[in-house]
């Protein structure tokens, strides 16, 4: 089976970081909870947007990413749009 391109050089980057002694492991446990904890605060995200959207809120991706930062300081946001207020049906017409 070939390895596709995009997966080697992902792979290589890694043994490079091994071998360098850059790379960062983390326990096997420690992992799973933090994969729990990021499901978890996902389904709370998806929750709050499905009720953002059934209250016909719309928000910019910088309003956004300031949402994600008041709730999970430290959070990694996406990139912000260039408006940060909120869009109301109205606005989006």
């Amino acid at each position: 089976m070939e390895v596709p391109l995009w997966h080697m050089e992902l792979l290589d980057e890694r043994q490079r970081l091994i071998d360098e002694g850059k790379a960062e492991f983390v326990d096997w446990e420690v992992a799973k909870e933090q994969i729990r904890e990021t499901i978890l605060r996902l389904n709370l995200a998806l929750a709050e947007a499905h009720e953002d959207l059934e209250q016909d809120r719309v928000y910019s991706a910088e309003a956004f990413a300031e949402r994600v930062q008041d709730r999970w300081p430290g959070a990694t946001p996406p990139e912000a749009a260039p408006t940060g207020r909120a869009k109301s049906r109205e606005d989006r017409v």
